[in-house]
């Protein structure tokens, strides 16, 4: 008989991230259920909040995880935007409203993404979030940030690599320049 000793034991991360995955999975196939019947609006949520729930477990504490839209010094808005990850402890919400959606003050918005259930090349969604990027840059003004800023594609920890244990996940723009968190690494060029 082959038993372990408490020495063998190891915490099984991987099981974590694939527990993770498999609850974004579910929220997709439960917007591809609703997407035929044609609510598509409450379809993308069900991706976005399993998204947002999965990435607020994989942050300090220091991180909220939100959607909603970015407001300036001067009351002007961003569109929605479907991931913004904020600074939870000095910098409080505007406003949340009865659907959920917050409103943020730029200065504590450290990364914004765009969540997509499905990718279809002709819809461009990568050259519209662009868009969005350069329109909070041009049309919104933002105070010096007082803290590192941040530079956006999120790395959590999946594989090993020369530097370290992580992976990248993709698909959030820099809001600046560079940022590190810590156990977490931010990376990628200006988008």
């Amino acid at each position: 008989m082959n038993t372990l000793n408490q020495n063998d034991w190891k915490f099984e991360l991987e099981g974590v991230f694939r527990s993770d995955a498999a609850d974004i999975l579910a929220a997709r196939e439960k917007a591809r259920i609703m997407h035929h019947g044609h609510d598509i609006r409450a379809a993308g949520d069900e991706v976005e909040i399993a998204f947002r729930k999965v990435l607020g477990r994989k942050l300090p504490s220091l991180y909220y995880v939100g959607h909603g839209h970015i407001v300036d010094e001067q009351l002007h808005e961003s569109s929605q935007l479907d991931v913004i990850i904020a600074n939870n402890i000095g910098t409080p919400l505007l406003f949340r409203a009865e659907n959920g959606s917050e409103y943020f003050p730029y200065e504590g918005v450290y990364a914004i993404g765009e969540v997509k259930s499905s990718y279809d090349n002709s819809k461009r969604y990568i050259h519209a979030f662009s868009d969005t990027l350069k329109e909070i840059r041009t049309q919104l003004h933002r105070e010096p940030f007082r803290a590192a800023p941040v530079r956006a594609t999120l790395a959590f920890p999946f594989s090993p690599t020369p530097t370290g244990i992580h992976s990248s996940l993709s698909c959030f723009l820099p809001i600046e320049e560079t940022f590190e968190l810590s156990n977490y690494t931010t990376s990628t060029g200006h988008g």
